[in-house]
């Protein structure tokens, strides 16, 4: 048999025999959040690892971050979805729901392991959610963000994010906004939360992955949340946002 096929099938029985996998739907009133549990046979560290993933939802890396952890001894979770997650209109109160849901959801993920510490790890927009619960929740006592920062609405207006480009084009038209500083301003009356004015227990171990030469979350906006975290920084990367996510991964999975 080749030499790489028994090695994949070795992979395959040892994720098998060292972790379980579980799809859960967690609720509460009318509202779901989607997640799944990977917990290991062992469990060596008891507190748990919440993984908010990127725009986009759950991908290969967030899968792989979770198997890793959980075969280290550690119960990981993703936060796979929630209601209205993917809602889409040209409304500036679009943002209030969006931020508001996401924190709802991670509260659902909280309030369902209420005797257990989490760290969380956030990747892009997953990270401005994950620095929002970590200012909010003593439960969350760690936190890694990947390619993430601070000033939300100022994010949202010079993104190179193709989705919210086209959205400002569109809102600049519909609403008449004199310049970007106007756009920023009215963002920032609908959005429910900023990390920038939320303040984190000093007690808590906070980290950040930035990239030097990111525009869909703009490096300034990242050394931003850097500076008011008072973190130093755990690594950068002179690479692009989603390269430097990629990079992450391919070269400093055991260092996440």
């Amino acid at each position: 048999m080749n030499f790489f096929l028994i090695l994949f099938l070795c992979l395959i029985q040892k994720i098998a025999i060292g972790c379980s996998e579980d799809f859960l739907t967690l609720k509460k009133d009318q509202f779901v959040s989607e997640i799944v549990k990977y917990s290991p046979e062992k469990e060596t560290t008891p507190s748990i690892v919440l993984i908010i993933p990127p725009t986009g939802g759950m991908n290969f890396i967030d899968k792989s971050y979770a198997k890793n952890i959980c075969e280290k001894g550690q119960t990981s979770i993703i936060l796979k979805n929630w209601t209205n997650d993917n809602e889409y209109n040209l409304e500036l109160e679009i943002h209030h729901r969006f931020y508001k849901r996401a924190q709802k959801a991670i509260e659902l993920v909280l309030e369902s392991f209420p005797t257990k510490e989490f760290s969380i790890l956030g990747t892009s927009v997953g990270g401005l959610h994950a620095s929002i619960a970590t200012a909010r929740h003593e439960q969350i006592k760690k936190a890694l963000l990947i390619v993430s920062g601070g000033g939300i609405a100022s994010i949202i207006a010079n993104t190179s994010q193709d989705i919210l480009v086209d959205a400002k084009k569109k809102r600049f038209s519909l609403y008449k906004f004199k310049d970007n500083n106007h756009y920023i301003s009215e963002l920032k009356k609908v959005l429910p939360f900023e990390p920038l004015a939320m303040n984190v227990d000093k007690s808590k171990k906070l980290a950040m992955i930035i990239s030097n030469n990111d525009s869909v979350v703009p490096t300034i906006n990242q050394l931003r949340l850097i500076k008011h975290w008072n973190l130093k920084i755990l690594d950068e990367s002179s690479l692009g946002h989603t390269a430097t996510v990629v990079y992450t991964w391919l070269f400093n999975s055991d260092k996440v």
